[in-house]
């Protein structure tokens, strides 16, 4: 009976221990998360329970890892490279429009539908120029192409919210705000699959998984420091006007936010941090500590000591004492100088300078140091980093160094395949950011009768209305020669066409080319006369 008792109580208490040790590796967790649940920070033991484990799936503290994705952006030379080597070569200096509506089905002419493009694309640029139309006026709808595609890589999400003003100083009563992400207000953890553990990460959304509203914690620029939260609809109540959109890099099918690109590599960030501080610290101790003193009879000299002692390196004065006298009488009864003590900038510890090494013992030899540091080993480190870094972000090594060989085939392979995964960000900031942002403006000047659009109610018409494709910077061409050579072959061979040659070579067409080019031809035949050109 006691035996029964006592097993029943040791198990008891087993059981407790458990429990509490579980509660303290939970809280554990929650305080130190950084990425994966229970694995430390991002980067370290990614997968502690192997890369076979079958679970339900990853749990992501996103806010932990969006604040260290930042912390490393402004701490890593590494990590700001990647993003704005990113952001800079897919937004470039903001993504033009090109309309290109369907004349077949407006049942417009190509003419009237080239002259309605024309229009339609001039007025949109106006608009997208202006900084008024920002809420804040602090930058124009252009400007917001970069941070926009900065903040989906770094912060893991990018929104934007729109308001609708009567003012009559605004070229389009559309207005546009972008967010950060921290203002979205809801939970901090994200699991990669979606189903019974959807958690509520401040995004309200229908039976069909779609954003219905967004739970937006607003500053209060009155004066209070307080900030409120306010409940945005995605769209106004009769279904018709954007108010909110959200854009995000997607890795997984049931993904409802975004991890930031950096999120998986903020160990290898820290890591080469501490690489190259280690490596900037060895090379100043050894640029600092020049020499030493080595004697094979007796102990050597100790320099340091007396340096820092009231003889060995000092003022020369100083240095033989004050009983030496500094003067004599000269046979004309004048004190002369028997020496004459410039002051040299003596060096320190910490500061380099002039020095007199003085006192050595016997046999003593001073020894000046071999540097160590070498240039080639820390090149090597960093740049197998940098390649892998780049690898994993689609970004050849030589570009995200800005450093090319005089390999032309090589160098042109890196930038067409930095060009290519440029094209496909682009692709995804069209559909989230700039197509939404350009039917509300279009919307907008048809609702006040500066853009003519019959038959705008009919969904396939609207398609056909807002139909067109957004110019971006294109790739940088390294010898413009060869590139013209091959271009001029290409369209000879019919593979090419005017058209997309002049998008290659500098984003423009070749119909505003073609326009341009008359005009200037007739003007300088004007003035010169014909032919003159051809001389």
């Amino acid at each position: 009976m006691f035996k029964g008792i006592k097993t029943a109580f040791e198990r008891r208490k087993a059981l407790k221990d458990f429990s509490e040790g579980l509660l303290t590796k939970v809280k554990a967790s929650r305080r130190s998360v950084r990425g994966v649940t229970n694995t430390g920070r991002s980067g370290a033991e990614k997968m502690p329970r192997g890369i076979n484990f079958t679970g339900r799936g990853i749990k992501f503290d996103y806010r932990t890892l969006r604040h260290d994705s930042r912390r490393a952006y402004h701490q890593s030379l590494g990590a700001r490279a990647i993003i704005d080597r990113i952001s800079s070569k897919v937004a470039g200096c903001g993504l033009r429009f090109e309309s290109t509506p369907s004349s077949a089905i407006l049942g417009m002419t190509q003419e009237e539908a080239d002259v309605f493009a024309r229009d339609v694309e001039h007025r949109f640029d106006l608009w997208a120029s202006s900084r008024l139309q920002d809420r804040a006026n602090k930058m124009n709808w252009y400007q917001t192409h970069h941070l926009w595609q900065m903040m989906k890589d770094r912060d893991g999400g990018a929104f934007s919210r729109y308001f609708y003003e009567s003012d009559p100083e605004l070229l389009n009563p559309l207005q546009f705000q972008l967010l950060d992400a921290n203002q979205i207000v809801g939970d901090d953890y994200l699991i990669t699959t979606q189903g019974p553990h959807v958690t509520r990460d401040g995004i309200e959304r229908d039976e069909r998984g779609r954003a219905v509203a967004y739970r937006v914690r607003v500053p209060d620029y009155s004066g209070n420091s307080q900030q409120k939260t306010h409940r945005i609809p995605a769209k106004t109540s009769d279904g018709g006007r954007l108010l909110m959109v959200h854009g995000y890099n997607h890795e997984y099918a049931g993904q409802n936010r975004g991890f930031p690109k950096l999120a998986h590599a903020l160990q290898d960030f820290q890591n080469l941090t501490n690489f190259t501080q280690a490596a900037l610290m060895k090379a100043i101790n050894q640029a600092s500590i020049i020499m030493g003193v080595e004697n094979d009879v007796q102990d050597p000299t100790n320099i340091v000591d007396d340096y820092l002692s009231d003889k060995g390196l000092a003022p020369v004065g100083d240095a033989y004492g004050k009983e030496i006298p500094n003067t004599t009488v000269s046979p004309t009864g004048d004190a002369e100088d028997i020496y004459t003590y410039t002051k040299l900038p003596e060096f320190t510890v910490d500061q380099p300078g002039s020095g007199i090494v003085m006192n050595m013992s016997e046999g003593d030899k001073l020894k000046f140091y071999e540097s160590k540091a070498s240039a080639d080993s820390f090149e090597a480190f960093t740049g197998t980093f940098f390649d892998i870094l780049g690898a994993a972000h689609h970004v050849p090594g030589e570009v995200l160094k800005e450093r090319f060989g005089t390999n032309y085939s090589a160098s042109r392979a890196a930038l067409l395949m930095f060009h290519d995964f440029a094209l496909w960000q682009r692709s995804n900031m069209e559909a989230e950011y700039c197509n939404p942002t350009y039917e509300s403006w279009f919307l907008g000047e048809v609702a006040a009768g500066r853009i003519i659009a019959p038959g705008i109610q009919d969904p396939i018409k609207r398609a056909a209305y807002l139909k067109g494709r957004w110019v971006g910077s294109p790739m940088p061409v390294i010898e413009p020669v060869r590139a013209a050579k091959a271009a001029a072959q290409n369209i000879k061979n019919g593979s090419q066409t005017l058209d997309h040659a002049a998008r290659e070579l500098n984003g423009s067409t070749w119909d505003s080319n073609k326009v341009g080019l008359a005009r200037e031809v007739a003007e300088h035949s004007a003035i010169f006369g014909e032919g003159a050109l051809n001389g």
